[in-house]
């Protein structure tokens, strides 16, 4: 069974760094996409927005080995523990020290880091790591 195999309601408020998340988006300038991400930072505010945005990577079409590749490529430790599914899968993710991470990596030319206005995110789902046996 794939380790990404089933998805629950969140509220944005209980979306914590490290967690994988799957939404649908609507743009300002129209359209929507659907977009499933590695959460870096869930509400995170600057000066540069008018809002806070959710940041993370874009990891839609990554297969399940390319997946745990792309975590191990940050040096955290992985959570695949099955017992506790609803725990971020990567702990203590920070906002800066991913982005330097991520600039300085393979995945830079390959892996998309976005960031999401929170009033434009809908059908917000965690994606539940590991089996369900």
């Amino acid at each position: 069974m794939p380790i990404r195999s089933e998805r629950r309601f969140i509220s944005l408020t209980k979306v914590s760094p490290g967690m994988m998340v799957e939404f649908t988006y609507s743009k300002k300038s129209g359209g929507t996409g659907k977009y499933t991400v590695l959460v870096v930072d869930p509400s995170r505010e600057n000066e540069h927005a008018s809002e806070p945005q959710l940041h993370g990577f874009i990891i839609n079409e990554l297969n399940d080995a390319q997946l745990i590749e792309f975590f191990a490529s940050f040096g955290k430790s992985i959570n695949l523990d099955s017992t506790d599914r609803r725990a971020s899968v990567m702990e203590g993710l920070n906002t800066d020290e991913a982005y330097t991470t991520f600039a300085s990596s393979k995945y830079v030319k390959s892996r998309s880091y976005r960031t999401f206005n929170i009033s434009g995110i809908s059908q917000l789902r965690q994606v539940l790591l590991g089996s369900v046996e």
